[in-house]
């Protein structure tokens, strides 16, 4: 289905909460140095659809997922796992990320 889409207008919706590992273990929301060590957990929406077509033309995507993000001496590696409902097979998908800078 995602290698069919097609589609001249797009909407897109991301929300996304984080917060340290070790302030959301003690209650103390303080961004701390010892750990740099992030806890995130996310929903994301979209569609996608043409100029002139109806609301049935529409396509949707629909996913909700956590992970955790770590700066270690300077890059960033994140891991993440994310359940879309409207794609096939369904289940989780797991991604890594690993980038400089924070």
């Amino acid at each position: 289905v995602i290698d069919e889409l097609a589609g001249s207008r797009m909407a897109m919706m991301n929300i996304e909460l984080r917060m340290p590992l070790l302030g959301f273990l003690t209650g103390d929301l303080d961004y701390g140095r010892q750990v740099p060590i992030e806890l995130i957990a996310f929903a994301d929406a979209g569609a996608l659809w043409t100029k002139h077509g109806d609301s049935a033309d529409r396509t949707q995507f629909r996913s909700i997922g956590a992970g955790g993000r770590a700066n270690l001496g300077g890059f960033v590696i994140e891991i993440t796992a994310a359940r879309p409902f409207d794609r096939t097979p369904v289940g989780w998908k797991v991604g890594v990320l690993v980038r400089p800078g924070w």
